[in-house]
Parts: structure tokens; C-alpha cells; sequence
């Protein structure tokens, strides 16, 4: 067999599946036999083109709940990382653009409420959503996750945006803290 064979079969070997190259770091694949760096970034980048052409195109207009950021955020669900996204919406709920605001690792992500907002202020969002991943398919909120929704609905009524939710997302479905009656308080307008 020759070498890119070898490889393959050994990455293989290593993350036990094709699924088990999601979330991996470039340094994870290097650190394998006969992987060099311009494999392992060609590889992950075409199992990340895979992954986004499973997933539907956002097609949520206006965020009403839980349900249209689910859906807006359904590619976060098969995620082996940790993300923390956010949408951004407009006075109307109108949806303006989706983006990460930070990747981790199978354990957590986090981001500062002033590296978040700085983003949300460029953009001229009026409401924010924040959405995460768990990869471990746990619907219940951590304490961290919490403490990260109460801090940044703090900073949110301080810079005049509003917090419209905060949901969560797995592989076993969503919640939607807001929908769901958690952390009463944290999103009174």
C-alpha cells in the first residue's frame, strides 16, 4: 500500500470512525504515523465540507423561540467541539447573520461578555440569541452555563441589546431556557 493509504488507515484506526474526525485539531492528526500538516488541514477541511453538506440551509427568517434557533443552529447539534454561537437580530427579530463566537473542546467553550458584545456592536444588533452545543447530549444547563447567561444579560441591559434567549443544542433535540422557564429573571425585559 502506499503511504496516503497507510495514513488513511491509520487515522482511521485512531478515531475509530469517520465521525470521530469531527472537532479534531490538526496537531491531534499530525501527532499519528505519516501524517504530515498539509494532510491533516486537507483532510479535516474536507470532512468539514462533508459535514456542512448534510445540514440544511439556514432558512429562518424571524425567531419567534426556541424552535427556529434550533433550527437556525441544527449543524451545532453533531458537533464533537464545543461552540458558543450567537444571532444576531433586529429590532423585529429579524435574523442578520449567525456566527461562532468561540470553539472549544469536548469539555467547554467560553468567551468574555466584552469579546461578545464587541462583535454584536459592529453588526447593529438590537437582540442577541446565544446558542451552544453539548456533546455530550445533555438538555440540563451547567452551573457555568448559567453563571455565562447571567453575566451576559448583564452586559447586554448595560449596552442597550437585548438577550432574547439562550439554547442549547444536541444530537437528542434542544431547550430553550427562555421557553422552558429557567433562570427566572435572567431575561426580563
Amino acid at each position: 500500500a502506499d503511504v496516503p493509504m497507510r495514513a488513511a488507515e491509520g487515522i482511521l484506526e485512531s478515531v475509530k470512525s469517520v465521525h470521530g474526525l469531527n472537532g479534531r485539531r490538526p496537531r491531534e492528526l499530525m501527532a499519528l504515523p505519516l501524517v504530515t500538516e498539509r494532510s491533516a488541514l486537507k483532510l479535516l477541511a474536507a470532512v468539514e465540507l462533508g459535514r456542512r453538506s448534510l445540514v440544511a440551509p439556514i432558512d429562518v427568517t424571524q425567531v419567534v423561540g426556541g424552535k427556529e434557533v434550533a433550527a437556525a443552529c441544527s449543524d451545532l447539534a453533531v458537533r464533537a467541539d464545543e461552540v458558543i454561537a450567537v444571532l444576531s437580530l433586529n429590532r423585529s427579530n429579524q435574523l442578520l447573520h449567525r456566527w461562532i463566537a468561540t470553539r472549544g473542546c469536548e469539555s467547554g467553550a467560553s468567551i468574555t461578555p466584552r469579546d461578545l458584545f464587541s462583535q454584536v456592536l459592529k453588526e447593529g444588533a438590537t437582540t442577541i440569541v446565544l446558542v451552544h452545543n453539548h456533546p455530550g447530549s445533555s438538555l440540563t444547563p451547567s452551573a457555568s452555563d448559567n453563571a455565562f447567561t447571567r453575566r451576559v444579560s448583564k452586559a447586554a441591559r448595560v449596552l442597550g441589546v437585548r438577550l432574547l434567549d439562550h439554547v442549547i443544542v444536541t444530537r437528542n433535540g434542544f431547550i430553550s431556557l427562555r421557553d422552558h422557564g429557567k433562570l427566572e429573571g435572567v431575561f426580563d425585559d
